[in-house]
């Protein structure tokens, strides 16, 4: 399998060697500012990595929750003036952390979960359609595992998780609203196997990826559109490398709306009227490059003035909750989530939007923890509200 070829850690020595311990990935690492332990910088972790491969540092607990202390959000990879492959180095040493048995605990529940039930929560795969009920569209889905041009890939969380099922359900509005024929995977999709992807644990992904391709191929879909970040990056970048080329295009749900909108199809009928600050999603801004959609269609809504976080786009700061960062260490996540509302009150933004539900789920968290009365709101529910298909308290 070609994608096994990134994650040798022997690979790396050059890039161990390559970095000139400048700083620059320090500037904004989520993740240092909040220890300031230098083994938790890109460069400190560089420098472990050297250590394992040339001066006989033998893998540890330590060490291992050095390399998983990190939200592989890839600040340090663009920031690098010497190109280190920082990110693509981390998962190589902890898919060899896997394969000495010492993965972190939540990771093997993560996989354990995934295997048993095709889901990171171990629900049952009936479940997959429950929010289909629980959000009232059982008359107006009409497909579920049926021939479509489109297929909806909804992810994990989206659709098992109660508080960021209103962007399922704003997605679904959405595709309905434009007319289009489109259907669900239902009970046969399986997760896209980004924790597996993350935590290094690769034993799975051939026979996972294999799966979702051959039933999204069966549908005879030529578009599948997601409105998860880590399903996008994962279908569209790690998929080829294990199945090869397949018939479909990858879309996340932004870059489908923008194409709506430059056609004037989104005939916005409510005023939204707030101050909106966009905080860009790590899978979907700085590693896939998807910037401008999200932008386009927030500004486009009536009454909406965007701002931007003062660290925006190849700049912008990681909630805290990627890289598997919100199973592993949840209390640094957390902390992460934290300084982003405190950015967005630094713009005066009342509502903070992403698109990404992981990025919501953990900016939820933090407003609860911190009494925070910011609003927080996926991109779908903006665009869905705005055309008045959709209810919410935003």
């Amino acid at each position: 399998m070609k994608l096994l070829s990134k994650y040798r850690i022997e690979d790396y020595v050059n890039d161990a060697h390559k970095c000139l311990r400048c700083g620059f990935c320090v500037t904004l690492c989520p993740i240092h500012s909040h220890s300031k332990w230098e083994s938790e910088s890109p460069r400190g972790r560089m420098l472990l990595i050297r250590g394992m491969l040339e001066e006989g540092l033998k893998a540890n607990s330590i060490i291992r929750d050095r390399m998983f202390e990190c939200t592989l959000c890839g600040y340090c990879k663009y920031r690098c003036p010497a190109g280190v492959r920082t990110i693509d180095a981390y998962k190589a040493v902890r898919h060899q952390f896997d394969e000495l048995n010492l993965s972190p605990e939540p990771a093997n529940i993560l996989e354990k979960n995934l295997i048993e039930s095709g889901n990171i929560f171990n629900h049952p795969k009936e479940a997959r359609i429950e929010w289909i009920d629980y959000m009232d569209l059982a008359n107006s889905i009409k497909k579920i595992n049926k021939p479509a041009e489109i297929v909806y890939f909804t992810g994990c969380s989206t659709v098992l998780s109660g508080r960021a099922m209103s962007i399922a359900a704003a997605t679904a509005s959405l595709l309905n609203y434009l007319g289009l024929d489109w259907t669900l995977l239902g009970e046969n999709e399986k997760c896209c196997g980004n924790p597996l992807f993350l935590s290094g644990k690769l034993k799975h992904v051939e026979a996972i990826a294999k799966h979702n391709v051959e039933a999204i191929e069966k549908l005879g879909a030529s578009i599948v559109v997601t409105s998860c970040p880590g399903c996008y990056r994962v279908l569209k970048s790690e998929y080829p490398e294990i199945v090869g080329k397949f018939n479909f295009e990858i879309l996340h749900i932004t870059q489908l709306l923008e194409k709506a909108l430059d056609d004037e199809k989104l005939k916005f009928k409510n005023k939204i009227e707030a101050k909106i600050v966009y905080h860009d999603p790590c899978e979907l801004g700085r590693l896939m490059n998807v910037f401008d959609p999200p932008r386009k269609l927030i500004e486009n809504i009536p009454g909406v003035k965007l701002t931007e976080f003062i660290y925006n786009r190849n700049l912008a700061q990681c909630c805290g909750a990627g890289g598997l960062m919100k199973a592993t260490f949840p209390s640094i996540a957390l902390n992460q989530a934290i300084v982003k509302l405190t950015e967005a009150h630094e713009v005066e933004a009342e509502i903070l939007a992403s698109a990404c539900q992981t990025c919501k789920l953990n900016m939820m968290d933090a407003a609860s923890e911190k009494n925070d009365e910011i609003k927080i709101a996926d991109v779908t529910e903006l665009v869905a509200k705005a055309l008045g298909i959709f209810e919410s308290n935003i």
